[in-house]
């Protein structure tokens, strides 16, 4: 026997076990099903698709004014570098504004964003 398979050989049960080589091939077909089956459970459970400013729009209602003022900051980031964001980012921050909920120590930032967006995008 060659030392080289030997080797190999134990290498294999060891970290393998005694599983058998799995082929990792699939046909097309049934890939295809795997991924339209995937699809359709992700669909029933959450919405396929979001935009990525909503996880951090959640954060400005933080308690903690360093965390809402860097999710007001990304936002207004987003808004001024993506044409399409910009409006709904406009309407998430003009109506945290106004929220009870706003945090007063980051009025200041929150008022510069938004005129910034207004500004850039003449609304």
């Amino acid at each position: 026997m060659n030392k080289r398979s030997f080797i190999k050989n134990i290498l294999n049960f060891l970290f393998l076990g005694h599983r058998k080589h799995i082929a990792t091939n699939i046909a097309p077909a049934k890939a295809r099903k795997i991924q339209k089956n995937y699809l359709i459970n992700k669909c029933e459970t959450e919405p396929p698709y979001s935009q990525p400013y909503v996880e951090i729009a959640k954060q400005i209602f933080s308690s903690k004014a360093e965390v809402s003022r860097a999710a007001i900051f990304y936002l207004q980031q987003i808004a001024l570098n993506e044409d399409t964001s910009a409006e709904p980012i406009l309407a998430i921050l003009q109506s945290y504004n106004e929220s009870p909920k706003c945090n007063k120590e980051n009025a200041v930032y929150l008022q510069n964003a938004i005129q910034e967006i207004k500004f850039k995008y003449k609304k």
